[in-house]
């Protein structure tokens, strides 16, 4: 009994594919997804916007009123005393009332310089994140647009 001296072998069989879902399903998840980002993001540039720190009213400090008056009673020494007194009352006054209304025009302006910083910071970030967010919707949609197209 002889042999064969050639084996015939079948050639291999073509691998069978998956089924594919097709790039609906991740195109529509991508979509929501973005959306979602999207809509967040406005709600936080709106809340960003509308919290910017803003400049406070200026903090009211009350005035000194002067009690003493000017009196004179003649020439003796108790009345130039009491002058004196009266004078150096209204001097003090108007002095606290000075330096408190400095002090008062100083606080403004830091308020003023502190709020304006930060509400420019803020406004500048919820715009950042709003384009941020409407440019990665935009990219979704184009490819979802294209897969469409292909498909």
């Amino acid at each position: 009994m002889s042999l064969p001296t050639t084996v015939s072998v079948p050639p291999p069989a073509a691998p069978e594919r998956a089924p594919r879902r097709g790039p609906g399903l991740v195109n529509l998840l991508s979509l929501a997804l973005a959306s979602l980002l999207l809509a967040g993001s406005i709600a936080v540039g709106v809340w960003l916007v509308t919290s910017a720190p803003v400049a406070p009213s200026a903090p009211a400090a009350a005035e000194l009123t002067r009690e003493a008056s000017r009196q004179s009673y003649g020439g003796d020494a108790y009345t130039g005393i009491q002058n004196a007194a009266a004078d150096t009352e209204q001097s003090v006054v108007a002095g606290a009332n000075s330096i408190n209304g400095f002090a008062r025009d100083l606080r403004v302006a830091e308020i003023n310089a502190e709020s304006s910083w930060w509400g420019h910071l803020w406004k500048g970030l919820a715009a950042l994140i709003i384009v941020l967010a409407s440019a990665n919707f935009i990219t979704v949609l184009q490819r979802v647009g294209s897969a469409q197209r292909t498909a």
